[in-house]
């Protein structure tokens, strides 16, 4: 059901002429509110660094893109 909201809520936006990224934010809303998922908790997932600190260091490209690096 949420896969339905998702692409429902996405494709219906598109369809009225929405920009991509507020058709992006507005599905992820809709399926984030109707799974009973707090804003605050997807808020703090996006800003974690935590995530993309472990997988940046793994591949040479990332490496290179890493804050770390570019303080070393």
């Amino acid at each position: 059901m949420e896969l339905i909201i998702l692409f429902g809520v996405l494709f219906i936006a598109l369809a009225m002429g929405v920009p991509v990224a507020f058709c992006l934010l507005a599905a992820t809303v809709a399926t984030a509110l109707y799974m009973g998922t707090p804003m605050i908790a997807i808020a703090q997932q996006m800003g974690s660094d935590r995530c993309c600190q472990a997988n940046a260091n793994k591949s040479p490209l990332g490496a290179a893109w890493s804050p770390r690096a570019a303080r070393a």
